[in-house]
Formats: C-alpha cells, structure tokens, sequence
C-alpha cells in the first residue's frame, strides 16, 4: 500500500484526535465514577488509597488524550481516506 512505502503520509490534528478518542471510548463518563469511588474511599477512611485513585482518574484520561495522535484507535480512519474524505477528516487528518 501507499502508507508503508512512504508515499502516503497522514497528519493527524492532536486536537481533534483528543476530542475523538476521548468521545470514542467515552472518558467523561468513565472519569467520574472513578472519581466517585475515590471521593468515597477517603471518606471511609482510606485515605490514601482515596487520594490515589483519584489521581489516577484525573492523570490516565489526560495522558490517553495526549497520546491519541499516535494510537491505534485514530488509525482505523485512516483506510476510510480513499473511500469517504468527510469520514477521514472526521478525526482531524488530512493528506
């Protein structure tokens, strides 16, 4: 194909693909109870426990935001490029 011999090279927008890839795998809604839980780990005394779970809910949805230009889930858009551009540019890439 065009991409693995290098003649095809695609720009992914990091914006756009943090908006897809958060709206995709639905982090807002998987953010928040695990906040939730953490909340209510420190409240019944675990404290520290609480606190980290915390911020893993708060540190684990930024770093998949900012690692979503190069993961695989923006790519499966990217064979759709010769068949429907709207779709292709949905995720913020371009040719």
């Amino acid at each position: 194909s065009a991409r693995r011999n290098g003649a095809l090279h695609v720009r992914i927008d990091p914006q756009q693909a943090s908006r897809y890839v958060s709206a995709r795998l639905m982090l807002p809604f998987v953010m928040l109870p695990v906040l939730g839980g953490g909340v209510a780990l420190a409240l019944i005394g675990w404290v520290w426990t609480g606190l980290a779970v915390i911020a893993l809910g708060i540190v684990l949805p930024r770093l998949i935001k900012r690692s979503a230009p190069h993961s695989s889930a923006v790519a499966p858009a990217c064979p759709v490029a010769s068949r429907s551009p709207a779709a292709f540019m949905r995720c913020g890439a371009s040719v």
